[in-house]
């Protein structure tokens, strides 16, 4: 089979016939026998189409097969006839006949494939490459042999055959038509239907790349995901694992759990000791209860001792028991392994993402054996040519395969980290609305939106290059053995100091762990505080706080960067490692060879051949600590997302649905709590509800009303107690909670449209008058979280919202407080009530409206968390209970406005004053008083009188109102996406961030280093060609001159390793320490404009969009950008010394070397604008996602309660999809652009090694071995000079896009130095307009109009008016949150125009409508910056009557608020920002709606505490109720901007053709 004399030394290769029958027949044969198997399993499981239609490429291949199948079968028996019966077997005869079965199976395989319908074989494709090849290269020896004149025959049938092989290889490259899935808006993606050879050398992207370089790319410009790529496939292999697995560590731990503790309960109940009660007979004041079955209510508490004393033990018990089961969950999971379940999952994707790699990684070590080969050819006395351009092929060949292998191995990494990321952020948005009350106190938005943007990135990365981990490990290995056999023991030399850097490099990995987490730790509560301020950002300017959170951000955000600094001082040690580490290594080899070897001679062969293994060994050692780095950070990632994903979810356990159940919503002996850490909020409840009924809760603040619903609605933990909901439910929360989209789908909700239905809803709900109003009526888009609706807009439109759902049970959690009195009347009596679009349907519903109770079927009434009676409006009067005596405190006031009373007022109040007479006696034996006082008026007639701004909206004309269409159709504004080329200013921003002399320090540095690395091998090269050195004549082998010769080039080369190792620590030090000063500069440039910013900037840009600036844009620059630009610079050195080395050695090669330079710059140039543009798109679609969550997350009970997950699932994977589909082809377009630019090096490669061998007679193996080395070096040089000048240039969008965020025009100075406010300013709050006009932009009009009026010291002042009047504006210019458009205000005298903004702000007290809480404990909510002591805050709760309410806290002070203080009523976070304004109390308070969406109670300590607390203080109320300013001094009336009437309320009313009187008029007044 093998004779050296016929191929390597003969004049010309020529081959055996042994050979040609064996190897070149059973290596293309044996791959399609050995493929087919796992072959045949890939086509089993595709679907099959039954299709009588044959294309016509399928005709082709099936004919070319059958002739070619003919002529085999020829051949076979052609072959066979001409051999004797006894030679069968020879090689000769099993050859064709070989052929011919593997042409059966190739013809089977075809006629399978049509089946499956697939469009590309790439196992055909190889296979017919390599029998092409294999049967030309039979063909060329049979010609040189002239074969043809002995077996024309023969020859001509193996010509014929070989053009049929080559017709079916061509055949591959064309694609079977796809059988195309229907898609309504965008074209499935381009590599389903590409040939195996245009997915290989990524062709089919090139319409994208057209497309990108000609237009300008759009979110819709491309193709859709692969479909294994979408999220629904994603998360339907992952979720179900994940589940599965979290399902038996849970079981596991309850198993653990319960046998450590099985005798916790008999211990506890054999020490647990019965408390004796004394009890009262039930007498009439006794909570009233109806026992009977036939009551709609039932909540029955036992009247005696001993069933009292019974049911105080039973409930003892449950409890304990109820807190020993919830043990089990309260037990922080440790398992199950994240990492171990996506392995599981996705194990056939990784092994296709790293099985590339290892072909590749034997292949690169070929490039130094051929190399050494090469040397040695030059060095050989005239060598046949043949010889050296064979080797120079066989690189050339080696190298195209490397490049195929290595951008398959990046696709298919890069895909399988796009389809983790995926897998990782749907099963978050899953987790978040899932995940219980504890779950959501321990995970904030902002902390769960890191986990989605930078957490789930980080193992996106790392899988993009985990097969470093072992590649770059086999690849040191590899190299260390042939560095062996080829400098023998001297190897270990370098090897030992290589090793020793391996437990420095564990220690600095170890050390880059704990620093990543603490970062992580850092980032979280960074974006805990951006996303709670700026979620709260009204707030923070109207109590002028920007510069106390600006300081405790950046305080984070420096303990986070000095974090970072540390992280890079350590990297210093690895990047030590993959620079300076392989060129000592190689000089201990060297210095130890040239002692050690027996001749002391370093010949080129030895020294180049090193170098080049030297080199395999830097890469290796240059990828594996950045992608360590990368494991490190995405191990932290992969911790926190566990985590995160263990907390436990809400228990569907809690709410029962029972469709046979007897009555619509029931419960017994309910006792329910937030979590276990909480105590129970809800105890001993018992309720039955029948069908159709109209159920009214009532009680205090804080006694657990909006608890009730929550209960209802499996949002609270059940301790004890059974709870059934028979049907569908729909859900009014109390706070409405509106989606960024239109008026239309928020009132859908994801439902068809019903036209029927829509209109009643609208007209129920009383929002037409409104749609009038709105710019594109319904289709108009609602701002982030409602900014363009009222309280009460909003509030309807939730209410319409459930409605249209047409559920079964409604459970509406005080809905009419935000409403006036005739549109709460007429919603009750359209909706609600029992003449209402609700009747037959079961209605619970909370209020404080009194007004309703008569017409509700029963009451329940609350009182310290539990059930005090209930039962039907007369009967509950009749009885004087709890709910008798809250009507009385109504009613036990003295009448300070008489006159205002209405006969309808007057009826409704009497009526109850004689119910309650008949049974209610004082404490004293006494009637109630028939009395009423202001407090009296106001709380009736609030509930029967009231005027809301939405009331009046129905009397504005169309034509008053259009005006504002322009400015209203759009209010969140179209994330800006810049086009072409990123700005150099953008550049020079990043330079003088990092700054311009360090900069040059940086570069100078790593160039030095780049130069003493080039002078080296130069350097080298001159030792190895020595002639001295290399003459053993002249010097002996262990001569005196030779060991010194030796010494001196030993000495000046590790002169060069020293230098570069100073070179590149200083380079490392610098730069770490610089780039982190970059991100600090860029971040807090970014915190400052925006907290400058006016406030219709965050009017018009949704929170997601600033945190995703924050977060992902930040993190890239923090560390993806540092890396890149590192990496950069790198390429750059290599590529410019490679130049250098190249001109040195051989100078011809420049001809080509331009050429090929212009190339590659015209194809970066062209790859660029497309990958930049998708970069872009890829920040931009991210957002939304951001949005999308923090959103869902803020109406995850809602979503919950209408049972939309699913829907919201489904949108957020959507977004994710279109987010992922932007980094996938722009990944592809890398990888297009990365194959050609190699092709072209790998064609650099063939010249120099042609050009080389061509002139081998004119140059020395040391500059053979120098020009290839470096040779071998261009191309990847080059494209990673391309590459990383490409990523560096697509990574600079994020700097981009923060620079954007730095540039916002901003409102006026802070503090202005030239003029300050007065000492003690305001002392008397005289508050003057002076012609005032204000208008929101340039462009728009006036909505305030010559304002002229004056407010006079210490007096109180209502401002009313309808919708759009301007009532809000006149805070807005109060605070300047708009700037005057004319005119001035005047306070005490000083023009607040030329004021600071702060020096203006904090002079001023504001009690906003939205009462805005930061998660954190109740103190730092009343005092965020601790400005006062203890005894101002506990003095500030009590005349906010809260103090008692803080006192029985467990914490007190440090009672720990949820996010948004979710864990309070809204009552209490309004009184809580009562108490807030108490404690910055000023001169001048403004009232801004203050109490539009309070209940009456808190509504009237509200005023108390106003009345009392702010006597001596200028008030300015804008009045959402007339009655709230009936007894103020003067009312202003609003309307078109301009000022009506300015009076007394006395004066106005008298005034018949007055505005005010008629306002009053409407709203029952008088």
């Amino acid at each position: 089979m093998k004779n050296s004399s016929l191929t390597w030394d003969a004049s010309w290769p020529q081959l055996t016939d042994c050979f040609q029958s064996t190897v070149l027949i059973y290596v293309p044969c044996g791959f399609l026998w050995l493929a087919t198997p796992i072959y045949a399993v890939y086509l089993a499981g595709l679907p099959s189409v039954t299709s009588r239609h044959f294309s016509t490429l399928l005709l082709a291949k099936l004919t070319l097969l059958s002739i070619t199948l003919s002529l085999t079968v020829i051949d076979t028996v052609n072959i066979m006839s001409e051999q004797p019966d006894s030679m069968f077997l020879k090689a000769a005869v099993l050859a064709p006949l070989s052929i011919t079965l593997t042409m059966i199976l190739a013809l089977t395989l075809t006629i399978v494939e049509r089946r499956k319908r697939l469009v590309t074989s790439g196992v055909q494709f190889v296979f017919w490459l390599l029998l092409s090849i294999s049967r030309l290269v039979s063909l060329y020896t049979a010609g040189e042999l002239k074969e043809y004149s002995e077996d024309t025959f023969s020859f001509s049938l193996s010509s014929i055959e070989v053009g049929l092989f080559l017709a079916l290889f061509l055949i591959q490259f064309f694609p079977e038509k796809r059988v195309q899935s229907f898609t309504f808006h965008q074209r499935p993606c381009g590599e389903l239907a590409a040939s195996f050879p245009s997915r290989v050398f990524f062709s089919w992207i090139n319409w994208l790349l057209r497309m990108g370089y000609s237009t300008t790319m759009t979110q819709m410009s491309l193709s859709e995901l692969r479909p294994q790529d979408k999220s629904q496939a994603i998360v339907a292999r992952f979720l179900p694992r994940w589940t599965s697995a979290l399902q038996r560590a849970r079981a596991a731990q309850a198993r653990t759990y319960h046998r450590n503790e099985s005798n916790g309960t008999r211990e506890w109940e054999a020490n647990y000791t019965f408390a004796s009660a004394k009890t009262k007979s039930p007498d009439e004041k006794t909570p009233l209860l109806s026992p009977s079955k036939s009551e709609t209510i039932n909540s029955t508490i036992p009247a005696s001792s001993s069933a009292n004393t019974a049911w105080s033990h039973n409930l003892a018990l449950k409890s304990h028991k109820a807190d020993h089961k919830s043990g089990v969950k309260d037990i922080k999971l440790t398992s199950p392994s994240l990492t171990w379940s996506l392995l599981r999952t996705f194990w056939l994707d990784v092994l296709l993402s790293q099985i590339f790699k290892l072909p590749y990684d034997f292949l690169i070590i070929c490039n130094p054996l051929l190399l050494g080969q090469l040397v040695e050819f030059v060095e050989e006395q005239n060598p046949a040519l043949w010889k050296g351009y064979i080797l120079a092929v066989a690189l050339f060949i080696s190298m195209m395969m490397q490049s195929v292998l290595l951008n398959q191995v990046f696709h298919f990494s890069m895909a399988l980290g796009l389809r983790l990321r995926t897998a990782l952020v749907s099963a978050i948005f899953r987790k978040s609305l899932t995940m219980d009350n504890r779950a959501r106190g321990e995970s904030t938005v902002g902390q769960v939106v890191n986990l989605m943007s930078v957490d789930a990135e980080h193992v996106e990365n790392v899988t993009s290059y985990a097969w470093a981990i072992w590649s770059s490990s086999l690849q040191i290995a590899l190299s260390l053995y042939l560095l062996y056999t080829t400098v023998g023991v001297s190897m270990f030399a370098g090897a030992a100091f290589l090793f020793l850097l391996i437990p420095a490099n564990g220690v600095a990995t170890s050390i880059l762990g704990h620093y990543q987490a603490e970062i992580m730790a850092f980032k979280d509560q960074r974006m805990k505080l951006l996303n709670e301020m700026l979620a709260g950002m009204k707030i923070v300017k109207f109590f002028a706080w920007e510069k106390s959170f600006e300081q405790r951000i950046l305080e984070v955000r420096d303990s986070e960067l000095r974090k970072l600094l540390h992280t890079g001082y350590v990297m210093a040690l690895p990047t030590f490692s993959w620079t300076a580490a392989p060129f000592l290594s190689a000089l201990m080899t060297y210095l130890c060879y040239v002692y050690v070897s027996d001749d002391h001679y370093l010949d080129p062969k030895t020294a180049f051949v090193a170098i080049s293994l030297f080199d395999v060994l830097r890469f290796a050692m240059n990828f594996l600590p950045s992608v360590i780095t990368d494991l490190i950070q995405a191990i932290v990632s992969m911790r926190r997302i566990a985590n995160f994903l263990r907390h436990n979810d809400l228990d569907e356990t809690n709410v029962g649905h029972d469709p046979h159940a007897g009555h619509a919503i029931s419960i017994r002996t309910g006792t329910f709590r937030w979590h276990s850490e909480t105590e129970a909020t809800l105890n001993n409840v018992n309720l039955n509800i029948e069908d159709d009924s109209l159920v009214a809760v009532v009680g205090p603040v804080g006694c657990g009303k909006s608890s009730l619903l929550s209960a209802l609605l499996g949002e609270m933990e059940k301790v004890d107690g059974k709870v059934n909901v028979r049907g569908t439910v729909a859900y009014v929360p109390q706070q409405a909670w509106i989606q960024n989209d239109t008026l239309r789908n928020n009132i859908l909700f994801g439902r068809p449209m019903d036209f029927a239905l829509y209109m009643k809803c609208l007209e129920g709900c009383a929002l037409q008058p409104d749609l009038d109003i709105l710019p594109a009526g319904d289709q108009t888009e609602i701002g982030e979280k409602g900014i363009n609706l009222s309280g009460g807009q909003k509030q309807r439109v939730s209410l319409a919202r459930a409605l249209y759902s047409q559920a079964d049970i409604y459970l509406l959690d005080d809905p009419l407080s935000a409403v006036d009195s005739h549109v709460g009347r007429h919603i009750f009596d359209k909706v609600i009530g029992h003449n209402g679009l609700l009747e037959g349907k079961v209605r619970l519903l909370v209020t404080h409206g009194i007004q309703y109770l008569p017409s509700t079927d029963h009451i329940v009434v609350l009182g310290d968390g539990s059930v005090t009676e209930s039962g039907h409006y007369e009967k509950l009067l009749a009885h004087n209970g709890p709910f008798a005596r809250l009507i009385t405190s109504f009613l036990k006031q003295e009448d300070s406005n008489k006159n205002a009373e209405d006969d309808t007022f007057q009826t409704l109040k009497q009526e109850m004053l004689r119910m309650l007479s008949e049974t209610e006696e004082d404490d004293d034996g006494g009637h109630v008083s028939d009395g009423s006082s202001s407090k009296l008026f106001r709380r009736l007639s609030r509930s029967v009188s009231q005027m809301s701004e939405t009331g009046q909206e129905s009397k504005l004309t169309h034509d008053d109102l259009v005006k504002q269409r322009n400015q209203l159709a759009t209010i969140i504004e179209e994330e800006k996406v810049e086009i072409g080329r990123v700005n150099l200013r953008v550049f020079s921003r990043y330079l003088r961030s990092i700054g311009i002399i360090y900069g040059l320090i940086i570069i100078g540095c790593f160039l030095a280093y780049g130069a003493l690395d080039t002078a080296g091998n130069i350097f080298l090269s001159t030792w190895t060609d020595d002639p001295d050195l290399a003459n053993f004549t002249l010097w002996a082998a262990n001569s005196s001159e030779r060991r010194h010769a030796n010494d001196y080039y030993i000495g000046i080369y590790g002169l060069f390793g020293g230098l570069q190792t100073v070179a590149i620590l200083v380079f490392a030090v610098f730069e770490s320490n610089r780039l982190v000063a970059a991100s600090r500069d860029l971040h807090s440039s970014m915190l400052r404009s925006v907290l400058r910013a006016p406030m219709s900037f965050f009017d018009t840009t949704p929170v997601g969009r600033l945190i995703n600036r924050f977060s992902k844009d930040m993190e890239e620059v923090d560390q993806q950008l540092a890396l890149t630009f590192v990496m950069w610079i790198d390429s750059l050195s290599q590529m410019i010394f490679t130049f250098i080395i190249i001109s040195y050695s051989t100078p011809i090669f420049l001809a080509f070397i331009v050429p090929v330079a212009i190339i590659y710059f015209f194809v970066q140039r062209y790859f660029i604008t497309t990958s930049r543009q998708l970069k872009r798109l890829g920040s931009k679609t991210r957002s939304p996602i951001f949005n999308h969550f923090s959103e869902s997350l803020a109406g995850a009970s809602v979503i919950r309660a209408f049972g939309a997950q699913h829907r919201f699932v489904v949108e957020s994977e959507a977004k994710v999809d279109l987010n992922q589909a932007f980094i996938f082809y722009n990944n592809c377009v890398n990888r297009w652009l990365g194959i050609r630019l190699e092709t072209v090096g790998n064609v650099v490669i063939l010249l120099a090694a042609g050009i080389a061998v061509a002139t081998s007679d004119q140059i020395s193996g040391g500059i053979m071995g120098l020009s290839i080395t470096y040779a071998l070096g261009i191309t990847e040089n080059l494209n990673w000079l391309v590459r990383m000048t490409s990523d560096l240039e697509t990574q600079i969008v994020s700097v981009e896009r923060i620079v954007e965020y730095t540039e916002i025009e901003s409102e006026a100075e802070w503090d202005n130095d030239l003029v300050k406010s007065p000492p003690g300013w305001p002392q008397q709050g005289r508050i003057k307009f002076d012609n005032l006009s204000l208008r929101y932009r340039d462009g728009l009009d006036l909505v305030l109009k010559n304002i002229n009026f004056e407010v006079k010291p210490e007096e109180k002042v209502g401002i009313v008016g309808r919708t759009g009047a301007g009532k809000s504006s006149l805070t807005l210019a109060l605070f300047r949150l708009v700037e005057a458009a004319g005119g001035k205000i005047l306070i005490d005298g000083t023009d607040i125009g030329v004021l600071g903004l702060h020096d203006l702000r904090s002079k001023l007290t504001i009690l906003p409508q939205d009462p805005v809480m930061f998660a954190g404990t109740l103190r730092d909510n009343l005092d965020p910056f601790s400005e006062f002591d203890d005894e101002a805050v506990w003095t500030a709760l009590e005349h906010a009557h809260l103090k008692r309410f803080v006192e029985g806290l467990t914490l007190g002070l440090g009672h720990m608020c949820g996010e948004g203080g979710e864990n309070l009523s809204v009552g209490q976070r309004q009184l809580v920002c009562l108490a807030r304004a108490l404690l910055h109390k000023t001169k001048i308070l403004i009232l801004d709606e203050a109490t539009a969406a309070v209940d009456m109670e808190t509504d009237e300590l509200i005023q108390e505490t106003i009345r009392t607390e702010f006597k001596d203080c200028t008030i300015l109320t804008i009045a959402h109720r007339l009655n709230t300013v009936m007894d103020y001094d003067r009312i202003l009336v609003l309307e078109k901007g301009e000022v009506k009437e300015f009076d007394t309320p006395s004066a106005l009313l008298e005034e018949p053709n007055g505005l005010f009187r008629e306002m009053a008029k409407s709203a029952g007044i008088v």
